[in-house]
């Protein structure tokens, strides 16, 4: 092949490229509105279950249209309007539910219904289109690239099912199996939801009622979990030495190595959580001082150890963190929870850092000023804090009574977020 360059062909290209620079740009969609409007064509879905359905149980009926409206979240007015449900009965009667406003953001509607004839129904979803008439003006949160919807119509789309009532009953769904009646281990299935009151979890004071620093405080109760019906050793790691040590040269015959248990304790402060016991080793005659290890409490295998000094200060977790969000996006607690470490640092007070306690990582989190007060462990995981003060003077005093509370601190919506919660 021979390639032939000339100063004409060289222009010609150039202007080649132009026009085709020219196209692409009328190509871009508008900032503010497609032009002309666009046809957006719908697609209309429904589901009815369980079918077949005795008569008299209920059936779960969601409609929805293929995609969310553009730009819907959760904090805007953005919905698909106008959702008609009519469902023919056998004997041709008909019922019928309209909603002005879908409550979803992405378009899906739910709706229980108990039929009371047998035969055959037929469910009737009809979405009746519209026009796409929020601005960037009306709607803040909507963004440029979905206001060019504006003035789009979105068109009208149905979808028909059928389910067959039937005189049998089918049997009720199970909502968990049952409990263990053998040796188990986690992770637990997620079916079996009703083995939550034994998979209990040790985090420590406000969680734990009657816990204090040191472990064996008595009153410490776990309202969760089941006790073994006999005593028996699973397995046994040495933390210092112990026993007789032997020789003569002992103020007392048959001494043995001081373990602690006056002033001194050791294993202070254990947190459990998801089957693995966190705690700190003693360092020589020291309660505290040394690493702080992640073991299997099954089975005794030490899952990571980290040196609490490295950062130059001494971040020893005091309590296990699991916070339960629950949002329109967002279900469960939020991995993997925390060992939330607390010290105190000038000019900050005092300050909460936490650890994840599957790999034992320093995480970003850094609480600072964390107020003082009464310690109470919230309903849904949340560390709360309660402290009386006088926001007036002693001529006048003015009590109000505060409340803290972590989560809206880090961990939910409205604060850190919950993608990076931990950082």
């Amino acid at each position: 092949m021979q390639i032939i360059k000339s100063k004409k062909t060289s222009i010609a290209i150039v202007a080649l490229l132009i026009m085709a620079m020219s196209t692409a740009i009328m190509l871009l969609p508008n900032a503010s509105a497609h032009s002309p409007p666009w046809t957006v064509v719908s697609y209309a879905y429904i589901s009815a279950t369980p079918n077949p359905v005795g008569v008299g149980q209920t059936v779960a009926v969601v409609m929805w249209v293929d995609t969310p409206m553009p730009g819907a979240l959760v904090n805007n007015d953005i919905r698909r309007h106008g959702y008609t449900l009519t469902i023919t009965k056998p004997d041709g009667t008909t019922d019928n539910s309209h909603w002005d406003t879908t409550l979803d953001s992405t378009g899906f509607q739910y709706f229980r219904y108990v039929p009371l004839q047998i035969g055959n129904y037929t469910f009737k979803f009809n979405y009746p289109g519209e026009t796409f008439t929020w601005t960037q003006a009306t709607t803040p949160s909507l963004t440029a690239a979905y206001a060019v919807y504006t003035n789009d119509t979105f068109t009208p789309a149905s979808s028909t099912t059928t389910i067959n009532v039937q005189q049998t009953q089918i049997p009720t769904p199970i909502d968990s199996f049952p409990m263990p009646t053998e040796y188990w281990t986690r992770p637990i299935e997620g079916e079996n939801t009703y083995w939550y009151t034994i998979a209990s979890n040790w985090l420590g004071t406000p969680y734990i009622l009657g816990a204090a620093s040191s472990f064996g405080i008595p009153g410490a109760y776990q309202p969760d979990g089941a006790a073994p019906n006999s005593v028996h050793v699973m397995w046994t790691k040495p933390i210092q030495y112990g026993g007789i040590v032997g020789g003569s040269r002992t103020a007392v015959p048959g001494e043995l190595y001081y373990q602690g248990g006056s002033y001194n304790v050791r294993y202070n402060n254990p947190i459990i959580m998801q089957g693995t016991i966190f705690y700190q080793e003693p360092w020589g005659n020291a309660g505290t001082g040394g690493d702080y290890v992640a073991v299997d409490l099954r089975t005794g295998e030490e899952l990571w150890r980290i040196n609490t000094t490295a950062s130059g200060i001494n971040l020893v977790p005091s309590f296990g963190y699991l916070y339960s969000l629950e949002s329109v996006n967002q279900h469960g607690i939020l991995p993997n929870g925390l060992l939330i470490a607390s010290s105190s640092v000038s000019g900050q007070g005092t300050v909460w850092r936490g650890y994840d306690p599957r790999t034992g990582y320093l995480t970003n989190m850094n609480v600072t000023n964390v107020p003082g007060g009464t310690n109470v462990a919230g309903p849904d995981g949340e560390y709360l804090k309660f402290s009386l003060t006088n926001l007036g003077n002693t001529t006048n005093p003015k009590y109000n009574l505060i409340q803290w509370n972590s989560s809206n601190v880090f961990g939910s919506v409205l604060c850190t977020g919950v993608v990076n919660w931990d950082s």
